[in-house]
């Protein structure tokens, strides 16, 4: 994966995080990325921060996220339910994310 598409997957990741907090209200892409994808993705950003951090002079640094963020993104983006429309990100407690799942049961 290239670095370019690394960082169009982090930053749309980051882009779904911070709308839940009412940081980033924009129109949000649709997130269909392999779980591999994100995560692969995600340290693909990491380590080209990490070099970046040895050259001299000014430098970008980007935004990367915990893998259980993640895997909680993925995992409420292709959750479905009889009876409910989606699964949706919510700012919780202390500026944790809370995702809203629907029950079957």
């Amino acid at each position: 994966m290239k670095i370019s598409e690394a960082l169009e997957i982090v930053g749309n990741l980051a882009n779904w995080h911070l709308n839940s907090m009412g940081i980033n209200p924009k129109t949000l892409p649709k997130i269909d990325y392999s779980l591999d994808q994100m995560i692969k993705a995600n340290k693909i950003v990491e380590n080209y921060d990490k070099r970046q951090m040895v050259k001299p002079g000014r430098r970008t640094m980007h935004v990367t996220l915990d893998d259980r963020l993640i895997a909680a993104q993925y995992v409420a983006m292709n959750f479905t339910a009889d009876y409910c429309n989606q699964a949706e990100p919510k700012s919780g407690v202390n500026g944790k994310l809370v995702f809203v799942l629907c029950s079957t049961e």
